[in-house]
This record gives C-alpha cells, sequence and structure tokens, in this order.
C-alpha cells in the first residue's frame, strides 16, 4: 500500500472518529477517491474487491447542477436530464433489471410533434451527445459489484448489524470503521454507521453518512427522496434539491418525484427549474392522459405567467391544444383566451372559444355570403356542445383557420368592410347562436373580445346572461366588461356599469369610483366626476394621482380655492390628529406641491407662491441647501431649520417634471422671492442651485451657468453681500463682453464697493475684447476718476464714433473738455471750452427740452464761472416738471421723486445768488424747493 492510499483511508478514518469535519474531509480529496472506487492495492487479491470506473465525472455534473440552484434563471436542468436510452455512464451489469424509458415511451407516438420537443430540450441533447461521446471513449473494465460487502468481511457486517439491534452501539460503531477501512467502497458500513449516529442524536453527522452511502448506490431513488426530506427538515433545500436530482437520474420516470422537485424549485423562486420539470413530466406522460397532460401544461403557464413571460405561457398552452384537443376543457379555455387578452390577440382569443366550445365564431359569421346564410341550416343545439368543433384545436393554427371561418384568408381588411354595414348585422346578430352552457367567465372573455374588434352587437347578446347574475357573486366580470367599454370607448355603457358597481357594498371601492370618474370625465360630466374623484380622495387620501385630478377639475369649473384647498389636504385623519398631537408628521406628496404653485402662480399669489415653490426647490436642492450657511442670524437659522424638517416628509420623485421644467419653476420662484423682497432665502437658493449636481445636468448649456451666475450676483448684490456680487459677476462679464444691462449691473455694485481694484480687471478685459463699447466707456470713467481725462477722452470719442445718438457719450466728452480746460497745464483753453460747449449743446438737443438736461447745461455753466447763464439753465430747470412717461408701475410717485434734480438746481442756484450777495432771494429759493 502506498503512502497516498494510506492517507486516503486514514482521512476517512478521522473524519468517521471525529477529528475533522465533513467538509474538510471532503476538500481533502478523499472523497472523490472513495466514490470513484481507489481502492488500496493490498485488497486486491481478495475476491470480489475490483477496480472500478471513475464516476467524478458524473459527480461533478450534479455538482454543478446544484451548486447553480440558487440562481432563479441560470440553473438548469441538463445535468439531471433523463438519459433517452435508459443509461448512465457508469451503469453497472447490477442494474440490468432496470425499468428503462426508450424514445417512444418519451414521445409516446407523437411522431408531429418531434420537433416541438426538439427545441425544448435541445440543452438536455447536447450534455447526453457529450456524455455519450465521452463513454465511447472511455475503456469499460471488468464485470464489479461496486456497493456490495466483500465476502470475507460480510460476517463482520452481520455482527455490526447485531450488535445494532441490541443496543451496543460502540461495538457496532467499531466494526462499520474497520470494515470502511478494509472495503471503502461498500455502503452497508455507512448506512449502519449513520443509524448509529442517528441514534446517538447527531443528524447532521447520519445525514451526510447517509448521503455517502447513496452515493455509493446511485440507483436507490427512494434512498435519495428519503435523504431530500432529510434535508428539508433541516432546511437545507439546496441540498434537498440536489438529492432529487439525484433521485431523478436514479428514476426517469418517476412522476412523484419530479413532482417534489417542482414544487421545491417553486419554495426556492426558481420557476425556470419548476417550469423545465414540468416540461420532462410532459414527455413521461402516455398518450391517454390528456388530462394530466393539460394540468401539467396550465402549471407551467402559470409558472411563466408570473415572470411575465406570456409569449411562452402561450406556448405550452397551445401544445396542449394541439397535441390532445379531446381533453380541452372551460379552464384551459379560460386561461388561454386570458392570455391571449392580455396580449391584446382578441380574434385567437375569440376564435378559441368558438372552435372549442361548439358554435360559430361571429366573425365567420359576418364575413360569410348572405345567400348562403339563408340556404345553409345552421340550427345549433343550445343544450349541448358540439365536440365535433373541438376536434380542430386552436383555429389559429394551420389548416384549422380556414375551416373554422371558412375563407382563404382572414385579416382586418375583411372586418373592416362588413363591420360598415350594420344593417345586415341587425339579422345577423339575430340569427347567431350561442350554446347556453357556455360557463359565464368565457361569455365574458367573448364579449370583451368583441368589443375590442368593434362588434358591440354580438357583444351585447353575449352579455345577456351575465345581467341575470348576482353583482355580489359575479361583480368581477362586471367590472372586466366595463373596463372593456371604457377603452373602446362606449362611455354611456361604462359608465352604467359602474354606477350599479358602486352601488353595491362589495364594490364600493376607490378603484371603481376612480374609474367611473374617468368615464364622466370623458363624456365632459364634470360635475360628476368631482363628485366621483371627492369619493376616492374620502376613501383614499394617501393617493396623489386622484387629488390632482380632483384639482384640476375644479380649476376647469372656475373655482381655484376649492383646488387649492384640495392640494391643501395632506394625510390621512389619522396622520392628521397624530400631527396635531406630536405623535407623527404627515407626508407631503411632490407631485401635488408642484401642481400647487402652478396653480398659486396662475393667479398672481406672490407670497403663498414663493413659501411652497421655496419647499419645492428645496427638496429638489436638498443635498446642497442644507449644507450652506447663508449667515449666522437666528431668524434665518431657524427658517432654514423649519424647511429642512419639512423636506424630511415629502415623498415623491423628481422625475416627474423634466429638466427644462424645474429649471423654469426654479426662475419664476426666484422672481417670486425678489418681488416679495424675502433676498436672503432669495440668495440661498441661489447659491444651493450654482453648487448642487441637479442644475449642473440641467445647464449643461453655458449660458445656463452664466444664468445662475448671474442670479447669484443680483441676489448677492439685493442682499447687501457686495463682495460676493462682485465676485459672482466678473465670470459672467468675461463671458458677455458687450451684454449693455451686465455691465449696468456690474457698475451699481462698484459704486456700493467704492474701491479701485476693478481698474486693472477692466483694463485686461479691454485688452482682449477691445471691441466691447461698454467695457470702452467704463474704461473712460474709470480714467477720469484718476484724472486720466486725455485717456478717458479718447475712449468716449472711440465709443461715440460707435454710438453718435447716444446722449450720455456727448455728456461725457463735454464733461472732459471742461475738465480739461480747467487744468493748469492745458495751453489752449479757449479750444477746449468751446469743443466742451458743442458736445453739451450736442447732448440737450439729443436728450431734448427735459429737467435733466437743463440741470447739466447749468451745472457746466456754473463750473466755467458762467453765472448768468447758469441762473437762466437753472430757472429751466425748475421750472420744467419731471415727464411720467419714464416711469410706469404702482410707485411712479416715489420714483418721480427720487430722480427729481429740484433740489439740485435749487441749491446751486441759492449759491450763485448768496455769492453775488442776495441773501433774500437764495433763502426763498431754498425754503420754496428744498424743505423737508
Amino acid at each position: 500500500m502506498n503512502d497516498q492510499n494510506v492517507g486516503d483511508i486514514n482521512s476517512v478514518l478521522r473524519y468517521l472518529s471525529g477529528q475533522i469535519s465533513f467538509n474538510d474531509w471532503s476538500q481533502s480529496g478523499a472523497l472523490p477517491l472513495l466514490l470513484d472506487g481507489h481502492i488500496p492495492s493490498d485488497r486486491q487479491d481478495h475476491p470480489g474487491i475490483e477496480d472500478d470506473e471513475p464516476t467524478s465525472d458524473l459527480i461533478d455534473e450534479v455538482d454543478n447542477a446544484s451548486n447553480g440552484s440558487e440562481d432563479e434563471d441560470d440553473m438548469s436542468l441538463s445535468p439531471m436530464t433523463i438519459s433517452e436510452d435508459g443509461e448512465d455512464d457508469d451503469d453497472d451489469d447490477d442494474y440490468d433489471d432496470y425499468d428503462e424509458i426508450d424514445d417512444d415511451e418519451i414521445n409516446f407516438g407523437q411522431q408531429d410533434d418531434k420537433n416541438d420537443y426538439d427545441d425544448e430540450s435541445h440543452l438536455s441533447s447536447q450534455v447526453l451527445e457529450s456524455r455519450y461521446a465521452a463513454q465511447t471513449k472511455r475503456k469499460r473494465g471488468p464485470y464489479r459489484k461496486r456497493n456490495r460487502v466483500p465476502d470475507y468481511l460480510t460476517g463482520l457486517m452481520g455482527e455490526a448489524n447485531l450488535c445494532l439491534a441490541r443496543g451496543n452501539l460502540s461495538e457496532a460503531e467499531k466494526m462499520c470503521k474497520e470494515i470502511i477501512r478494509q472495503a471503502p467502497h461498500a455502503s452497508d458500513p455507512y448506512e449502519t454507521l449513520a443509524m448509529i449516529y442517528e441514534e446517538n442524536g447527531d443528524e447532521e453527522k447520519a445525514v451526510q453518512l447517509q448521503l455517502i452511502a447513496a452515493y455509493l448506490n446511485r440507483r436507490d431513488a427512494a434512498q435519495w427522496v428519503h435523504l431530500a426530506q432529510m434535508s428539508m427538515e433541516q432546511g437545507n433545500k439546496k441540498q434537498a434539491l440536489w438529492c432529487y436530482n439525484m433521485a431523478v437520474k436514479a428514476d426517469h420516470g418517476n412522476i412523484q418525484i419530479l413532482n417534489e422537485r417542482a414544487k421545491l424549485c417553486i419554495q426556492m423562486d426558481n420557476i425556470k427549474g419548476a417550469a423545465e420539470t414540468f416540461e420532462i413530466i410532459l414527455r413521461v406522460l402516455k398518450p391517454h392522459q390528456g388530462m394530466d397532460y393539460f394540468d401539467y401544461s396550465k402549471q407551467i403557464a402559470k409558472l411563466h405567467h408570473s415572470k411575465k413571460r406570456t409569449e411562452k405561457a402561450i406556448e405550452v398552452l397551445e401544445r396542449a391544444f394541439r397535441i390532445h384537443p379531446e381533453a380541452s376543457h372551460p379552464e384551459a379555455i379560460n386561461m388561454l383566451a386570458e392570455l391571449y387578452i392580455v396580449k391584446k390577440e382578441y380574434k385567437s382569443a375569440l376564435e378559441l372559444i368558438c372552435c372549442n366550445c361548439g358554435f360559430e365564431s361571429p366573425l365567420t359569421l359576418l364575413l360569410r355570403d348572405p345567400q348562403e346564410m339563408s340556404n345553409s341550416n345552421a340550427t345549433a343545439d343550445d343544450d349541448t356542445i358540439n365536440e365535433s368543433h373541438s376536434s380542430r384545436g386552436l383555429s389559429i393554427l394551420g389548416e384549422a383557420v380556414r375551416i373554422a371561418i371558412g375563407i382563404d384568408e382572414y385579416n382586418e381588411s375583411n372586418i373592416e368592410a362588413v363591420s360598415a354595414s350594420t344593417s345586415d348585422n341587425s339579422k345577423l346578430v339575430s340569427e347567431w347562436n350561442i350554446p347556453n352552457i357556455l360557463p359565464i367567465d368565457l361569455r365574458i372573455k367573448m364579449a370583451v373580445c368583441l368589443l375590442y374588434l368593434d362588434q358591440s352587437q354580438f357583444a351585447e347578446k353575449t352579455l345577456l346572461p351575465l345581467y341575470n347574475e348576482s353583482i355580489d357573486d359575479v361583480g368581477d366580470l362586471y367590472l372586466d366588461i366595463a373596463d372593456a367599454y371604457y377603452e373602446t370607448g362606449h362611455y354611456v355603457s361604462a359608465t352604467q356599469l359602474y354606477e350599479t358597481l358602486v352601488g353595491t357594498k362589495q364594490y364600493d371601492a376607490p378603484a371603481v369610483w376612480l374609474s367611473l370618474g374617468k368615464c364622466q370625465i370623458a363624456l365632459n360630466q364634470l360635475e360628476n366626476a368631482v363628485a366621483s374623484y371627492s369619493r376616492v380622495v374620502g376613501m383614499a387620501p394617501e393617493h396623489s394621482g386622484p387629488r390632482s385630478t380632483l384639482a384640476s377639475l375644479y380649476q376647469q369649473l372656475g373655482q381655484p380655492q376649492m383646488a387649492l384647498q384640495v392640494l391643501s389636504e395632506r394625510g390621512t385623519d389619522d396622520q392628521i390628529s397624530n400631527q396635531q398631537s406630536g405623535t407623527a408628521e404627515v407626508k407631503l406628496d411632490l407631485s401635488l406641491l408642484v401642481q400647487k404653485c402652478n396653480l398659486l402662480s396662475s393667479q398672481d399669489d406672490l407670497d403663498e407662491f414663493a413659501e411652497c415653490g421655496l419647499l419645492v426647490i428645496a427638496f429638489y436642492l436638498r443635498e446642497s441647501f442644507d449644507q450652506l450657511n447663508l449667515n449666522k442670524a437666528e431668524e434665518i437659522n431657524s427658517r432654514k431649520s423649519e424647511i429642512n424638517s419639512k423636506i424630511g416628509n415629502i415623498i415623491g420623485s423628481e422625475t416627474i417634471m423634466t429638466n427644462d421644467e424645474w429649471w423654469s419653476l426654479f426662475l419664476k420662484i426666484c422672481f417670486a422671492l425678489d418681488k416679495v423682497q424675502r433676498y436672503e432665502e432669495l440668495l440661498h437658493i441661489v447659491r444651493a442651485a450654482k453648487s448642487s449636481q441637479q442644475f449642473i445636468n440641467i445647464g449643461i448649456k453655458k449660458e445656463k451657468q452664466m444664468d445662475l451666475s448671474l442670479l447669484c450676483a443680483s441676489a448677492s448684490y439685493l442682499n447687501k453681500e457686495y463682495d460676493a456680487a462682485y465676485l459672482s459677476i466678473k465670470p459672467v462679464c468675461i463671458e458677455n463682453p458687450n451684454n449693455m444691462p451686465i455691465w449696468y449691473l456690474f457698475n451699481n455694485i462698484l459704486l456700493k464697493l467704492r474701491d479701485i481694484r476693478h481698474i486693472r480687471f477692466c483694463n485686461r478685459l479691454f485688452t482682449k475684447n477691445s471691441s466691447s463699447i461698454p467695457l470702452c466707456i467704463l474704461n473712460g470713467h474709470n480714467s477720469v476718476v484718476s484724472g486720466s481725462y486725455k485717456f478717458a477722452l479718447a475712449d468716449y470719442i472711440f465709443a461715440f464714433c460707435q454710438m453718435p445718438n447716444q446722449p450720455l457719450l456727448a455728456l461725457c466728452i463735454a464733461n472732459t473738455y471742461l475738465h480739461i480746460a480747467t487744468q493748469r497745464t492745458t495751453v489752449n483753453k479757449h479750444y477746449c471750452i468751446l469743443q466742451g460747449i458743442a458736445f453739451l449743446y450736442l447732448y440737450k438737443n439729443q436728450r431734448g427740452s427735459c429737467q435733466e438736461a437743463y440741470y447739466n447745461v447749468g451745472r457746466a455753466y456754473h463750473q466755467l464761472g458762467l453765472f448768468h447763464l447758469a441762473v437762466h439753465y437753472y430757472r429751466k430747470a425748475l421750472l420744467t416738471p419731471m415727464s411720467r412717461q419714464n416711469f410706469t408701475g404702482n410707485d411712479q410717485s416715489s420714483r418721480m421723486k427720487k430722480y427729481d434734480l429740484s433740489r439740485e438746481a435749487a441749491y446751486n442756484l441759492s449759491l450763485i445768488y448768496r455769492n453775488s450777495g442776495s441773501e433774500d432771494l437764495a433763502r426763498h429759493i431754498l425754503y420754496t424747493y428744498c424743505c423737508i
């Protein structure tokens, strides 16, 4: 005996003695060697102990099947697929009496349907071919008896069983271990040892030993089933499924085992595995077991339908109708018709019901010639179902279509051509016979199909027996017909059925009231729809959809206050009472808040709109809204905490609106906050938007990012944070060097800053944008402030050449010339004065006869010391009132008073009078125009 063989036997004994676990033993490599029949060389001289063929390949296949069983859609049954010749790779001569299933039994004589089975079992065929190829290449050994105890150890095995029966467990355990040491391939000592451990209460080890015994005697299907049940008792479903796989391999045609495996797959949510198991059962069934074939087909269809695989479910039931048409029954017809309706295949569902229930299809009746109808004897027995029609199977399959309908081609054009002749339809409807014993649920499905096929007259005749039934018993059928009426545009009929349903206690439900409200809206019965939706809101206040529709109905009826009241009511009565007691918070629906914002905006209710909109946009920007700190004011922080607490109670998703719609709502909220002068909150949401990922996605375009920066600068300016406003406006000016309003805001910010740090910024920017007129004018202003009048004059002249009709530029040039003329270093002062006065009168002409022009001309003469001319223009400025056409809005008077120059002109005039010694005249001017 070599060292490796000794190690294998020692590992078995170490496991049996409890020194190592089952997992450690299986991972050590001893278990595969044991199952492969690897036996020490010194025992090969004994009779009955021979080398066996390796079985590790088959074990690996089963392991792969069990390992993949947890995945619902990936676990395939192919590793344990039934072999068509009834043999496994390692079958021995001891199993020659095994009851095998040949090809004829699997296909049970259905030669026409062989291709259908081939398509559905291609995975199994591939595995069988690969295993058969491996078998042919493998060299078989001599005849073996793998799982029997050798003759020289049978006596010891009998003594072990006697010790177990007498209760001497320790001696029996020692004997079994000795037998295992000498003949590890025999299954009997493992079974006895398992019973010993079971007596000792070690259930886990007993199961493991029985697994080994079952491996060694794999053709014992009952033992595998017993192990599966024990595994289920221990909660090990994966191992139980693996045992069922081995049991199926041991007994291919045992339907009970396959059923148990399918049930286990369903418990493990392995729908694909369960469906494949039922498919194997279908192959095993005999030709005369048509009813069982239908039952298993229905189970497969239900499994596929539960996973939204409607096409597969239809294929399974169609196959059942095709193979066993004689075994079809109303339940299967009802199920397949329901699947057809789900897939909107209404013609297929209608023909299925008609052809399998023994009467003529109404579509076939419409397509026949009237003369043929009068001559043919189409009378049918109303008390029995004509079984001859059921032999056709599905009319949508193959030749049965033309047999059932009686035409060569059946398409939409035939139906459309016949549907127009409504006068003939009435006669055909009266001659159309429906079996009285047709189940009511099939009648309803038939009527639904007729409605969708625009054959309402046939549908109404089909529905007559329904109205004799109690609504409490068949209310669901009433609901199906009402839904079909609504979806096909028969709103009056649908309304009548819905009103009948809501009149009962059982169907006085929100869903039925909601459907009734939809019908009333379609019929433009808005008042009735308001009543229906009010019932829905009262019965299900937590749903936002009906509440939103009810608010829209109130708006259409001209009752916006009622719409606001509906949108403002939040939560159920229990939630509201809990909120009042402080035990719970009421949840707010985002879609309702958005709709409320739009309603408030349309009514110009700025205060309420700003309040509601701020909450909505804070929820949208919640990630950045809470992180920003506007300032340390206690009032602002408390307001922010209040908003954050409300944000936590909002439910909904941002996907209710597109990115552009969110951007539009954000701009509306910003303008509303500006108008109600809530500048702190405006600045906070603008900064949150600028730093939020949400608006980064919205503002992919560069202009949207610039809009956010401009909003941030404006909000900072309004909130008197001028440094922040300056930093925000700079990138906007760089991107828009020719935009006059942006430079206007820039100048306003500079006036509040009162520093000169912007001069270098403007100079550098002008070198890159020398054609920018606003920047050129601003540089001219900067040069005037710094005393560089010649540089300022060059900038003004350049701008004036581009905009000669701009009065401001003429005034700036005139003012610059006058400043140059008053300097000591100026050589030709008279020339500068003349140039200045020329541009000054050009400004006056462009500006017109207004207070501003007279005051500026008088101020220029006052600066030059020409007092008599200055007095003249100051007086004209005092006598010229402000023009109202430049001021609009409610604050017209206050704005006119702000820009009125009468006080400035009177004060300057009083200075001239005082310098000339006219104190009384100066005092009179001041008392007249400058008194507060």
